[in-house]
């Protein structure tokens, strides 16, 4: 999915809320532009959890990796191989996901690519650029 329907504010607001209340919207790995549309165009893959309608929404948390901060892909010269996602795969732990442990910390490692945010802080936001921006 591009950025715009999951950080910016109309339309995409509005998806991105129904997203978070109809499912386990889990985690988001932030891709580089490149890798799936034009070149520019940052994508973004999501996993989340379908679940039954509910008065409350499903999504607690959700977890990024920022896959973008100083990386560089091509679709020719440079494509994205299993190799490079080793790292999310483990602090994904597909194993059992609620046993993750983030990598970012605001003072003793700023450059991690992984972090948590809660639903309420994602929401308290109009424009949740703040996750990772760039």
């Amino acid at each position: 999915m591009p950025d715009n329907v999951l950080f910016e504010g109309g339309a995409g607001e509005t998806v991105r809320k129904k997203l978070m209340q109809n499912t386990d919207l889990h985690t988001i790995l932030r891709l580089p532009t490149g890798i799936f549309y034009a070149n520019g165009v940052k994508a973004n893959v999501l996993f989340f959890d379908n679940r039954e309608a509910s008065p409350n929404p499903w999504t607690k948390e959700i977890w990024f990796y920022d896959y973008r901060t100083n990386i560089h892909h091509t679709l020719k010269k440079k494509p994205l191989r299993f190799e490079d996602l080793k790292d999310f795969i483990a602090c994904y732990n597909p194993e059992n996901r609620h046993l993750r442990t983030e990598t970012w910390h605001d003072q003793d490692n700023p450059e991690g690519r992984w972090r948590k945010f809660s639903y309420e802080q994602i929401i308290a936001r109009d424009k949740p650029a703040w996750m990772f921006s760039g």
